[in-house]
């Protein structure tokens, strides 16, 4: 049977971060009633900006969850899109108000961070050293006790919303695939951003925005065998989407664990309910 996932769990969405900015949205109606009754000239044209926000917010929050890499992501969106839609509003009804939802907005940005995953994970810690000495020349030892392991590493670096949002789902998906022959680990590129150039990863020139981080890349036998996003010759970046069918499709994680319990392709497909298949790997040129 296929390996329960132990999905990560909801309480993440309880942080200060979430709760605060979620009260900030919440007393916009509050707001607005002491609008309406203390500046009557504004009524009107508030009304008509509630209504026209509404609207555009509600169609572009459904297109980005149908677009969304994860729920983290989405809930970003969310609460991203609804500050945004607040401060135009509350420039149509006084300038001061304006201004005080800006040091509002500024104080929350400075003081109150996206909290990191800390939820159950398989997924291990390397820095340069045991990168080198358990990925690389283990895979590459024969005899040794981690010869045949493959690895599936996340590049990541703490500043990039990206990789916060990937968190939940990569540690879900340890869970899930972890196996004598398939480990899971991250790597810190904000800590040593010197190794990013051994990945083909440019942090550099794109920064907090950048659309190498995050990277996932799958070694065996101590090299890269597959990687998502794809690195072309120029180190122009494909664009890619990190979701979990995205991963688990791109670097085979199904196949991976019906072979690991000596199950034959026909058996994993039908415990997978016919969705199993081969997909696509990108692998430097």
């Amino acid at each position: 049977a296929k390996t329960p996932s132990a999905m990560a769990p909801m309480t993440r969405f309880l942080s200060a971060y979430h709760i605060l900015n979620a009260l900030v949205l919440c007393a916009y109606p509050a707001l607005s009633f002491w609008a309406r009754t203390g500046l009557p000239a504004t009524t009107d044209s508030l009304v008509s900006w509630e209504k026209q926000s509404a609207a555009s917010l509600g169609a572009v929050l459904f297109i980005r969850f149908l677009q969304k890499e994860s729920i983290d992501a989405w809930i970003t969106d969310i609460l991203t899109y609804s500050k945004s839609s607040i401060l135009v509003l509350t420039w149509t009804m006084d300038t001061r108000v304006f201004v005080w939802y800006c040091v509002l907005y500024v104080l929350l940005y400075l003081y109150v961070v996206q909290p990191t995953y800390e939820g159950p994970t398989a997924v291990e810690w390397l820095n340069p050293a045991a990168f080198d000495e358990r990925v690389v020349k283990g895979g590459m030892t024969k005899g040794g006790p981690e010869e045949h392991v493959a690895w599936l590493v996340m590049f990541y670096a703490g500043w990039s919303p990206a990789c916060l949002h990937l968190d939940p789902t990569f540690a879900d998906l340890s869970k899930q695939y972890s196996t004598a022959t398939l480990k899971f680990a991250k790597f810190d590129l904000g800590r040593w951003p010197a190794s990013a150039p051994d990945h083909y990863i440019n942090l550099n020139a794109v920064g907090m925005n950048s659309r190498q981080v995050p990277t996932v890349i799958l070694f065996e036998k101590g090299e890269e065998t597959g990687r998502i996003p794809y690195v072309f010759e120029d180190g122009s970046v494909k664009r890619a989407r990190l979701r979990r069918v995205d991963i688990v499709t791109a670097f085979e994680l199904e196949e991976r664990l019906a072979k690991s319990q000596g199950k034959e392709p026909e058996q994993w497909y039908k415990a997978a309910g016919g969705k199993g298949g081969k997909g696509g790997k990108d692998t430097k040129a």
